[in-house]
């Protein structure tokens, strides 16, 4: 029994390092990543940040970091779905509120740019938030008219 629970406790740990290995090695990537989105290799970041996700799905950032690449590439859609998987992961996270809702803006669906910019405003009320808010409010009412 003590020879069992010793190789349990060894398998736990070797659990526990190989995360923290593939952890490190998608920080890694992500790195890499922002590198060639600071560079506006847009496609070339999305490829790192998809293999980032590959070796850890559950990292918000990464899939935040990835609608930020298809924004520029005007991609609008598949940066919506990746915010909103960012939020799955994390429903806090008010930098894939407000991508999501620029995204949404794009794609000309107002009231749910709307929606995703207020609960940006209400998790970090900032005037330029808020100011955004407005203006999707505004042009919302314009478009109601």
């Amino acid at each position: 029994a003590v020879a069992d629970a010793t190789a349990a406790d060894a398998m736990a740990g070797e659990g526990a390092a190989a995360q923290e290995s593939a952890l490190a090695n998608a920080m890694a990537l992500k790195e890499e990543a922002n590198a060639k989105f600071q560079l506006k290799q847009y496609s070339d970041a999305i490829t790192l940040y998809n293999k980032a996700i590959s070796v850890v799905g559950n990292q918000p950032t990464f899939y935040n970091n990835r609608a930020a690449a298809h924004f520029m590439l005007r991609n609008y859609r598949a940066c919506e779905a990746d915010c909103s998987l960012a939020l799955q992961l994390d429903p806090t996270y008010h930098k894939a509120h407000t991508r999501r809702a620029r995204a949404m803006c794009e794609l000309g669906e107002f009231q749910e740019a709307a929606a995703s910019l207020s609960t940006a405003v209400e998790l970090q009320p900032t005037d330029e938030l808020a100011i955004e808010l407005a203006r999707v409010n505004s042009l919302r009412s314009r478009l109601d008219e």
